[in-house]
């Protein structure tokens, strides 16, 4: 008998509604598209507030512009949610975001 996944951390469902909701309206409702630009800006804004954060914190900096490492890691969240979304994976999907954190570390100097 299959086993049920345990239910995803509450960050990682509102994250998916969030994109669900992003994803829906620029595609079925254009008017709605500058709404889904607003969301995912203020969402790449507060990545990159809380990745400068934790620069400061531990005395690093970023290879590229905190923008720029922000937007991958939203790009990257977003990718994990979709598939989650798909496959329903909790533990698949929690990998995927280690493999993302580790890689965050890389761009770290």
């Amino acid at each position: 008998m299959a086993r049920n996944p345990p239910p995803p951390p509450l960050s990682f469902a509102l994250r998916s509604a969030s994109t669900e909701a992003n994803v829906s309206g620029a595609r079925c409702e254009p008017r709605l598209n500058d709404v889904a630009q607003q969301q995912y800006e203020s969402t790449v804004r507060s990545c990159g507030v809380v990745l400068q954060h934790v620069a400061d914190q531990v005395g690093v900096t970023w290879e590229r512009e905190v923008e720029e490492v922000a937007s991958l890691v939203v790009m990257a969240v977003d990718g994990a949610t979709l598939r989650w979304l798909v496959d329903k994976d909790s533990q698949a999907a929690l990998r995927r975001l280690g493999d993302v954190a580790r890689m965050l570390v890389s761009m770290a100097r």
